[in-house]
């Protein structure tokens, strides 16, 4: 066997080795911790199903997509139907009602690209009999109706109203109809 030669490649090899270990082992003995905290929340979270209104109640179909088809200037198009579910552990509210504070108008429903001459409503006032009830009651500052949801509650059945007016530019159309559920029944 044969010694090892220090040959100047080999000692310049050691030498880099061994700055390499001492800053690793430099950024090593810096370390610092840092106690935290955290509070996880669960995730809100709303889905819509179809309605019956027949029966007066929710199915398990949900609604991804809906073609309101022809609707001719001044008619009206009542459809769809619509159960919003509460499908997180967090508690929500739908709400659509007025800030007394500053007349803005606070709603779970929202249109995004709805045509100049088109309005969208829906009937979620007329559901007291199912849990609608006047903002002021749940503890709200709200002018209007709101609804608790639980966790896995539902609303009964919403009507959605789909009204064009004369002023409404022939055409067709591609609109999003957008439903939010608020974590305080102030909005």
């Amino acid at each position: 066997m044969r010694p090892i030669a220090l040959t100047k490649r080999l000692t310049i090899a050691i030498i880099a080795i061994s700055v390499v270990a001492t800053l690793v082992s430099a950024s090593i003995l810096a370390n610092y911790l840092l106690p935290s905290t955290v509070t996880i929340t669960g995730a809100p979270g709303i889905a819509i199903f179809a309605g019956d209104l027949s029966t007066n109640s929710c199915t398990t179909t949900p609604i991804t997509t809906f073609s309101y088809g022809d609707v001719q200037q001044s008619q009206t198009k009542n459809a769809p139907v619509v159960c919003i579910l509460n499908t997180s552990a967090v508690n929500a509210y739908i709400i659509d009602a007025v800030n007394n504070n500053n007349g803005q108008h606070v709603t779970s429903l929202l249109t995004e690209n709805l045509p100049s001459g088109a309005t969208l409503s829906w009937n979620f006032h007329v559901n007291t009999i199912n849990g609608v009830q006047d903002c002021g009651a749940l503890g709200g500052t709200l002018n209007g109706n709101c609804m608790f949801l639980g966790s896995n509650q539902q609303t009964s059945p919403i009507t959605l109203s789909l009204a064009v007016s004369t002023s409404a530019v022939a055409g067709t159309y591609s609109f999003t109809i957008v439903f939010q559920a608020f974590d305080s029944v102030n909005g």
